[in-house]
């Protein structure tokens, strides 16, 4: 069964980065290979941060190399608005990320799930619930939050599920048609589905349409694949 066609596929290397578009990728359990396999961790507040508290980071873009593995991700290269390259791994890419961005900051791999305090959410910038958390879901006024109770319940007190960088979820489908009856876009997000890991690679609208049989529309499927 058709459930629609892809028309662009995104991987965003580090967190919050620019990212790269992809003629084809494999779908895992935690996504694109190499989706937000690295991020920045801000040294004067705390915690790993994106670009809702350093926006900074939007001017600068991320790309592999090298095709990543199942493994962990290569370093990729890093470009920032002036235009200078450098990979992930070179010993001064976090001081040149905070100089073109002006913060104190480190640059992070993936590390294992255990390591708690280094997923654990900074100090909040209101006291107010609330006021917290429409800004945390960068909602506008008169926006309503999401329901909260559909997230990953430990991204409450870490800035991701431990052992990713993801917001909440590994794969992000966005259509580019509204709903019937709507002026909006419509943005699913869930979790990948038990069958992802063994599904073909998902070839963008390059020539055919892309079948995903395993994507049902109960699906709890989310790194950047848009549908049309």
């Amino acid at each position: 069964m058709q459930v629609g066609t892809l028309d662009e596929i995104h991987r965003y290397p580090v967190k919050s980065m620019l990212g790269e578009t992809l003629a084809e990728a494999r779908v895992g359990e935690l996504g694109i290979p190499g989706d937000r396999a690295w991020a920045i961790r801000d040294e004067q507040r705390g915690g790993i941060q994106g670009g809702k508290k350093l926006p900074g980071l939007m001017g600068c873009a991320a790309r592999y190399l090298e095709p990543p593995g199942s493994g962990p991700a290569p370093a990729p290269e890093i470009s920032l608005p002036d235009g200078a390259r450098f990979l992930a791994s070179d010993p001064d890419a976090a001081q040149r990320i905070g100089a073109a961005i002006g913060r104190e900051l480190t640059l992070w791999p993936i590390v294992p799930a255990e390591n708690l305090e280094h997923y654990r959410r900074s100090a909040p910038d209101h006291p107010d619930l609330q006021q917290e958390l429409r800004a945390i879901f960068g909602r506008e006024p008169g926006e309503p939050l999401p329901d909260i109770g559909r997230l990953p319940p430990e991204i409450l007190v870490n800035a991701s599920p431990p052992g990713t960088y993801f917001d909440a979820f590994p794969l992000l489908l966005l259509s580019a048609r509204p709903p019937t009856g709507t002026s909006t876009c419509y943005v699913s997000v869930a979790t990948c589905c038990s069958t992802l890991p063994t599904a073909p690679p998902i070839p963008s609208r390059t020539g055919s349409a892309a079948r995903c049989a395993s994507a049902r529309p109960d699906s709890r499927s989310r790194s950047g694949v848009r549908a049309a």
